[in-house]
């Protein structure tokens, strides 16, 4: 069996298990997997959280690259170059990712189970090894107030398309200007609460970045 392989789909269940089973938003499909292009370019990093062998959350973040961009620059690319002077910025050694496709699956999602903060966590130190600066992100209405404690800016607002959500918060936000405290806070409730082992597979750079709970 590939390992990484079969990691890699456990992610892709627990997006359609939520998004499906649970919320209706996709359609069904004999895989019972849910997964789109950005899956399986070099950009991307997955990131898997682990109870035991069991995935019970998953996140990805994609970096910008001049061959696949980002999936918000489909509806968003003029936007960021008139306010943000994107490409300039991207030229002068800023990096720029997009965080999507958070989920837990419903058991996990008290926040006792710190699975969302520690996927947070793990999204952020890849980030800091890596120079990402810019975070950009199309956010669900519900978790706005969170974002914006994490130094999230709306910039905009679109129909997420796997959601179906009509106004889904388009934001902006510096790695190292608010979300960074809002990392620090999050580990240090790791700490005091439970301990956690990071297990990092550096072989394959499409990531899949492994913690157990």
């Amino acid at each position: 069996m590939d390992i990484k392989n079969e990691l890699l789909r456990g992610a892709f269940r627990i997006r359609y298990k939520a998004y499906h089973d649970e919320l209706s938003w996709v359609p069904e499909n004999p895989e019972r997997e849910l997964y789109d292009e950005y899956d399986f370019i070099e950009p991307t990093s997955i990131f898997l959280a682990l109870d035991g062998s069991k995935p019970v959350g998953t996140m990805r973040l994609i970096r910008y690259s001049e061959e696949y961009k980002l999936p918000i620059f489909k509806n968003f690319e003029k936007k960021l170059i008139s306010m943000f002077n994107i490409y300039d910025r991207i030229r002068e050694g800023r990096k720029f990712a997009e965080p999507s496709r958070f989920t837990v699956i419903k058991a996990y999602r008290p926040w006792r189970s710190y699975v969302l903060s520690v996927l947070t966590c793990m999204m952020y130190d890849c980030c800091v090894e890596e120079g990402v600066t810019d975070f950009v992100i199309v956010v669900f209405p519900g978790l706005l107030r969170l974002y914006k404690k994490g130094g999230f800016k709306i910039f905009g607002v679109k129909k997420d398309l796997l959601t179906g959500i009509e106004k889904s918060p388009v934001m902006h936000a510096e790695v190292n200007d608010g979300f960074d405290r809002l990392v620090k806070w999050l580990k240090f409730s790791l700490k005091k609460n439970q301990d956690f082992t990071n297990i990092f597979d550096q072989s394959n750079r499409i990531k899949h970045e492994v913690v157990n709970l």
